[in-house]
């Protein structure tokens, strides 16, 4: 762990990230860090060699914001974390230690996740690490960062209450998305050993030829089997162990079985097996539906149309920067417009038509 390893690390965090408890953004402790930049290095360097964090770094402050106009309910608001940046500091360099052997341990199967909210017991997590081989000592780093939180939820500006997590991993923490990648192989290799023992189980025909039976990415895992009893059950035996095991339970509200018509006949008694909800194709996933065959425009339009949105907003922007720039802030009604970006938006959308 060198000085000049810290300074990179926590100049490499974005400007534009919520500032911490105290209100300080990076900007501010890269603009002063011939004054503070000592102190910060001797700080992360003491923790990596004693092992323990001051309750004040580990310190959250959860901002809520609304996602709707006149919200009433708790679901109504969306959490953001704010977190110390001298933390942030710590778990960019520990997960600049998990980037570099995750490919090694992860299956192709699985993308990138992104935490949201995943409750993941502790002790699993850690008995999780140790079974892929990781040091001792950087599992207690990991620990002290994971168990030691405190948090307090601004309310009116506001920071009110002081409480202590208990488990699961915090969304917003460098840290978490490579924490959770870890749990979920764990569902793969629960998967995969119960497929190997059941030898009734049959793959979808699509994916036999791959023995590709899980595909996850982000919030979602996708399964995919032949519409068979057995199989069926395999997948529920593998994700009822992985709940008890790790604390983690698929969504009630979202998981769903999607059938071909040829297999319909059994579609109740394998509904009812599983307890999911019966889905419909084509699934929308990141704004698009999820088909075999090629999109056509009408199915690519909303997402466009959002598209469009943004950057009509974004033009708006501009062209009141400009007049702000040109004319000293009058306000009043300018006939020069910019065009060259709508120009661009009407070619993009006769090219896709």
């Amino acid at each position: 762990m060198s000085v000049e390893e810290i300074k990179l690390t926590f100049f490499d965090i974005a400007e534009d990230k919520s500032p911490g408890p105290n209100g300080y953004t990076t900007t501010f402790y890269k603009a002063a860090w011939p004054v503070v930049g000592g102190e910060i290095t001797r700080a992360i360097i003491d923790f990596f060699t004693n092992g323990r964090l001051l309750k004040q770094v580990n310190a959250t402050l959860l901002v809520l914001i609304p996602k709707v106009q006149s919200p009433s309910f708790v679901l109504d608001f969306r959490p953001i974390s704010y977190y110390n940046m001298l933390y942030m500091a710590i778990t960019k360099i520990l997960v600049q230690r998990l980037r570099d052997i995750l490919d090694d341990l992860i299956s192709t199967s699985q993308n990138t996740f992104v935490l949201g909210r995943k409750i993941v017991e502790w002790d699993f997590q850690f008995a999780t690490m140790r079974l892929f081989g990781f040091p001792e000592v950087f599992i207690q780093w990991v620990e002290e960062c994971v168990t030691t939180p405190t948090f307090s939820v601004c309310i009116n500006g506001s920071a009110h209450g002081f409480f202590k997590g208990a488990r699961g991993l915090r969304q917003g923490d460098p840290m978490s998305p490579y924490l959770f990648m870890l749990v979920m192989e764990v569902l793969y290799m629960i998967l995969q050993q119960l497929i190997e023992q059941k030898t009734a189980f049959r793959y979808h025909w699509r994916c036999a030829e791959l023995s590709l039976f899980q595909l996850g990415f982000a919030y979602d895992l996708l399964l995919f089997c032949k519409a068979h009893g057995p199989s069926i059950v395999v997948f529920q035996g593998g994700l009822e162990l992985f709940a008890t095991l790790s604390g983690l339970h698929v969504n009630p509200a979202k998981r769903q079985l999607i059938i071909s018509k040829a297999a319909r006949y059994d579609c109740t008694q394998f509904l009812a097996t599983l307890g999911f909800q019966e889905g419909q194709l084509s699934v929308k996933y990141l704004g698009l539906s999820l088909i075999s065959s090629r999109l056509p425009l009408a199915n690519c339009r909303p997402l466009l149309d959002k598209i469009d949105s943004r950057i009509q907003g974004v033009i708006k922007e501009i062209e009141k920067r400009l007049r702000n720039f040109l004319w000293k802030g009058v306000t009043g009604r300018v006939t020069r417009k910019l065009h060259g970006p709508k120009f661009a938006i009407r070619r993009m959308k006769e090219d896709l038509e």
